[in-house]
């Protein structure tokens, strides 16, 4: 996904505010983003996350002055971390790494980036056709989201129970977000007021020469008008000296100089008073000069607080107070950890929050960046050789597995040839004539597999399909029986006992390795979404039959194969063709399983997969057709693999199995 599909189904309502309607955002604490022109402004809960440009075309970082006077689009999110993460999606975030599930669960990473105040996102969406799952985070603290079928969001607890259950490929994304705060809007100037306007309810003294009423009064309305604003050293001892020294100053024709018209008594020779509060003395406004509150709450968000004091609460005249500002942390653990108490202000005025937000990012900002990527390149280095040598122990186990194998196999034909050659002499008698003597066919004909459990509180086939335990424990568990049409009892076929003809049919070893390793081989190799059909019906086979027909209607037409899977209630799932010649096979060979496999889908829906196994090889020409069979639509959108489409609801997985050396290899699909 990207930003923009997050953010289809967000409210929109009108922004006419400039950076004043950013503040009203904040202090609501909106969360969504805010669109003015070609700039998109994100918030989480109010604060500020990140300015995108271009977001349609090819996003980048802006800047948050485009949103002065600026009047636009406010799109609320449902959610705070839908707003996070669309920021997220339209950063330039640093892909740290791609896991699978089965390998790494997401609970190990989630524990590692917690820990490690790690700010981004994890995205699990590859190989997952049921959504899409995000785990956002921010200074370590997680938030969960899913967004399923056509954008159906899920967040908090329901999203991370979906996505835990999710088996697929995901990846880790860094991202760092920019400093942003909001300015402060520019005053409007007020107008000058007239030079003899007088106000009733608020009169403006004069110097009036010939009065000394208002010599007296001119000091006592800067007073009251001020407050506690004027400082002592600019107030008090000033308007002391000025009421002395009017009378000395008065013209003798007794007109008021313009220059000493306004309210500002203190105009004598003196160190030369700032700009801003003489343009607001001469006004006459009791009002804009910022109050001694205010002033020391700046200097409060300004300049932080010891620890052994609690951060200012009070608002100031904005109405803005109370506002959290949270910080990005490195991502190295031992150097950002989580933002502690001393992080945390509150300020009285959006112009001293955003100085507090630079500040607190500046101090928290990491040091040495290439230090903390370093930092952790080593040590999922370290975790990439530990599982090398793991894998190094495993193939050394196998290798000692398959020699053990052969040895027991060398052995069974040295007694079995040792058998043959008394039986050839007379010295051990046949027990044919104890029991049925059988051709092939017959014997397989006649015999039934049932897909059984020692324990059904051990790993079954729906463990292993959910990903809850190993092949090592599913074959610990797990039985193959067989049942017979006929006696079995000194039953020989070909002169060979029952039993062993049996397990060493081609017939036999398939059913078993699509019971206790296809499983396993799709689901490590991470196709299990591409090939779902046919990995969902694998824990369902109950018992296999060979040289079975497949019934399409009742009392109708069948079609036969060598292997037929079925479930419970005896409908099929799998049919297979086998080939155990030596020549390789051909697109005459293929073509019948074809036919009669799409026969049996149209008239079974739960038709999953058909198989054609040779013990040789495929001739190029047997690939095309099942190339040509499962090449679908030019147009098609349809993730699943080597799938014969026959309608919009009806199909099956084709795949070529090669049998070589007692064991088995999916040639199509390449897994």
């Amino acid at each position: 996904m990207n930003a923009q599909s997050v953010m289809e189904e967000w409210e929109p309502r009108p922004f006419d505010g400039g950076f004043g309607g950013l503040i009203d955002l904040a202090t609501e604490g909106f969360s969504g983003a805010v669109e003015a022109d070609d700039s998109w402004l994100f918030l989480q809960a109010g604060e500020p996350l990140e300015v995108i440009v271009e977001l349609s075309d090819a996003p980048q970082a802006g800047k948050i002055d485009a949103f002065d006077g600026a009047s636009g689009t406010a799109h609320e999110a449902p959610h705070p971390a839908t707003a996070t993460l669309a920021a997220m999606l339209a950063g330039d975030g640093d892909v740290r790494g791609q896991y699978y599930t089965d390998d790494t669960p997401l609970s190990r990473v989630h524990e590692t980036l917690t820990d490690g105040g790690f700010t981004g996102y994890v995205e699990l969406s590859e190989n997952v056709l049921s959504g899409d799952y995000y785990v956002v985070y921010r200074n370590g603290e997680a938030d969960h989201v899913a967004f399923l079928g056509s954008n159906r969001l899920l967040t908090d607890e329901e999203a991370e129970r979906k996505a835990h259950n999710e088996v697929g490929i995901y990846s880790v994304v860094a991202v760092q977000f920019s400093d942003i705060e909001i300015p402060e809007p520019e005053p409007e100037p007020d107008p000058e007021p007239e030079p003899d306007s007088v106000s009733d309810a608020e009169p403006t003294p004069k110097l009036d020469p010939t009065s000394t009423d208002s010599d007296d009064e001119a000091p006592d309305e800067r007073t009251e008008s001020e407050g506690e604003e004027a400082e002592p050293a600019a107030s008090t001892e000033p308007d002391d000296d000025e009421s002395e020294s009017k009378p000395e100053r008065k013209p003798e024709d007794g007109t008021d100089p313009e220059p000493e018209r306004a309210t500002e008594p203190n105009a004598e020779p003196e160190p030369e008073p700032e700009p801003e509060p003489e343009r607001e003395k001469v006004k006459g406004d009791a009002s804009p000069k910022p109050s001694a509150e205010h002033e020391a709450a700046t200097e409060r968000a300004v300049d932080p607080e010891p620890d052994d004091q609690s951060p200012g609460t009070e608002p100031d005249d904005t109405g803005i107070g109370n506002v959290t500002t949270h910080v990005v942390p490195s991502l190295d653990p031992e150097r950002s950890g989580r933002a502690d108490d001393s992080k945390e202000a509150t300020s009285p005025s959006s112009t001293n929050r955003g100085q507090q937000l630079s500040r607190e990012s500046a101090a928290n900002r990491p040091q040495n960046q290439e230090s903390d990527v370093e930092t952790i390149r080593e040590r999922y280095e370290e975790r990439l050789e530990a599982l090398r040598a793991d894998l190094e122990d495993v193939a050394a186990e196998r290798d000692e597995l398959r020699e053990e194998r052969d040895e027991l196999r060398a052995e069974i034909e040295r007694l079995e040839a040792q058998l043959e050659s008394l039986r050839s002499t007379g010295t051990v008698e046949t027990d044919a004539s104890a029991g049925r003597s059988l051709s092939e066919p017959e014997a397989l004909a006649g015999t039934s597999l049932f897909v059984r459990e020692t324990s059904r509180g051990e790993a079954t086939l729906e463990d292993a399909h959910d990903g809850s335990a190993d092949r090592e424990e599913l074959v610990a568990n797990l039985r193959i029986e067989h049942h017979t049409q006929f006696d079995d009892s000194g039953a020989t076929v070909d002169g060979e006992p029952f039993e062993s003809f049996l397990r060493e049919s081609l017939s036999y070893r398939f059913a078993d390795w699509l019971v206790t390793e296809l499983l396993f081989e799709i689901r490590s190799t991470g196709n299990d979404s591409e090939m779902r059909k046919l990995y969902d019906s694998l824990p369902a086979i109950d018992r296999v039959g060979f040289r079975e027909s497949v019934a399409l209607t009742e009392g109708g037409a069948e079609r036969q194969f060598d292997v037929v899977a079925r479930d419970r209630m005896g409908e099929p799932l799998i049919v297979a063709e086998l080939d155990p010649t030596r020549d390789p096979t051909t697109s005459a060979s293929m073509e019948p399983i074809v036919e009669n496999a799409s026969d049996v889908a149209e008239a079974k829906p739960s038709l999953a997969a058909a198989v054609s196994v040779t013990a040789s090889y495929f001739e190029p020409d047997a690939l095309d057709t099942a190339r040509e069979a499962t090449s679908g639509s030019l147009l098609s959108r349809d993730k699943r693999r080597s799938y014969v489409k026959l309608s919009r609801k009806l199909g099956y997985h084709l795949c070529l199995v090669e049998a070589r050396d007692g064991s088995f290899h999916l040639t199509m699909p390449e897994l």
